[in-house]
């Protein structure tokens, strides 16, 4: 539970974006949805309950949460995986003018590591790259035949 100054009459929103992609240089969700989240009490919810809460309000799995200060770029995401990371969510709306992000990630990629590709050097090509580089000059390969249709 949140410590400190009492916020029991303020009405506390969660933007939630769900149901899209996050995509990375820059980090930013895309194709989703958002809902505006206004008549739930947070006070003192543990994280299971607040998954479950996100869980009926969303059509895909909920793998993931993630949440950022409104307006802030994503950079400074920060993900939801315990009680302990709830109160700091909460704590973040109720400085923040009662307002929060809250995104879910429906296929288990982990957005940080996604943070850390774009600080990482770019000429450093990571070895799960989806880029294929070749050499013009590239050596033949031994017993594979190549054959083109249509050719003369």
């Amino acid at each position: 539970m949140v410590q400190g100054r009492k916020y029991k009459h303020n009405v506390f929103t969660v933007n939630l974006y769900h149901d899209g992609l996050f995509i990375c240089n820059p980090l930013r969700y895309v194709e989703g949805d958002v809902k505006q989240i206004t008549d739930v009490n947070f006070d003192g919810m543990t994280f299971n309950d607040l998954r479950e809460i996100v869980k009926h309000l969303v059509h895909g799995l909920v793998k993931r949460l993630y949440y950022c200060k409104v307006g802030s770029p994503l950079k400074s995401i920060m993900e939801l995986k315990s009680n302990s990371d709830v109160d700091a969510f909460l704590l973040l709306g109720y400085e923040n003018r009662m307002c929060v992000d809250l995104y879910v990630e429906h296929h288990d990629y982990d957005v940080l590591d996604f943070l850390l590709e774009e600080t990482s050097d770019p000429e450093i090509i990571s070895p799960f790259s989806d880029e294929y580089c070749f050499d013009d000059e590239s050596e033949d390969i031994d017993g594979v035949d190549f054959h083109t249709e249509g050719g003369p």
